[in-house]
């Protein structure tokens, strides 16, 4: 004959199953008996945060701070690599004044005229020497990275275009000619933002670009 169970194991069983049917089937308890949350609920979780700006609960400094030191660190070996004031005025200077002299010399030299070539070969040379020499400085601002890069590649143009002034008969005054060459708009440019930001521009570079 089965024996009837007792009443008190019959109703605590009832309860238990009654339990486990109203947990929700995917859901599962930590060691502690918390109900966890499924890893798709915790992935979108997490981006959220990370769309928000937010930094994940288990990293060190906040994203903005390591940008801003790593920042800091390119400024400080940007600043060292540039040259002081004194150094870059001498540089420009310098480019300046062999502008000028190998504008004027080929100027005066008459096209086509005795000697003329080696009045061109001589001032395309001097004009991309000074150029190499001016791009290996950097300005000590870097609002005035405009103004270097034009009067660089102002110098490297004016080289190339001094052989327009080749094709002119024998005599003829070069001044109109060659105040058409490719290269003098950069350089008048550049003049004149130099000046604006105090530096000292030569005088006869000035009056012949601006």
């Amino acid at each position: 004959m089965v024996r009837p169970r007792p009443l008190r194991r019959v109703l605590c069983s009832a309860r238990i199953a009654a339990h486990h049917d109203d947990r929700v089937p995917s859901q599962r308890l930590d060691r502690a008996g918390r109900a966890r949350r499924p890893r798709a609920e915790g992935r979108a979780r997490a981006q959220a945060r990370a769309d928000a700006g937010d930094a994940p609960r288990h990293s060190g400094a906040r994203p903005d701070r390591r940008c801003a030191r790593a920042f800091s660190g390119f400024a400080r070996a940007d600043r060292e690599d540039r040259a002081d004031r004194s150094t870059y005025q001498d540089a420009s200077l310098d480019a300046e004044e062999i502008f000028a002299q190998s504008y004027n010399e080929v100027a005066a030299a008459g096209s086509n005229g005795p000697g003329f070539d080696p009045y061109i070969f001589g001032a395309q040379r001097r004009l991309r020497e000074a150029a190499d020499a001016l791009a290996a400085v950097e300005p000590p601002e870097d609002e005035l990275d405009d103004e270097h890069e034009s009067l660089v590649e102002g110098l490297k143009s004016l080289s190339k275009g001094l052989e327009s002034v080749e094709d002119y008969p024998p005599g003829t005054d070069l001044s109109g000619p060659l105040a058409q060459v490719d290269g003098l708009d950069e350089i008048r440019v550049a003049l004149i933002g130099l000046r604006a930001a105090g530096y000292r521009v030569d005088p006869d570079a000035w009056q012949l670009a601006v």
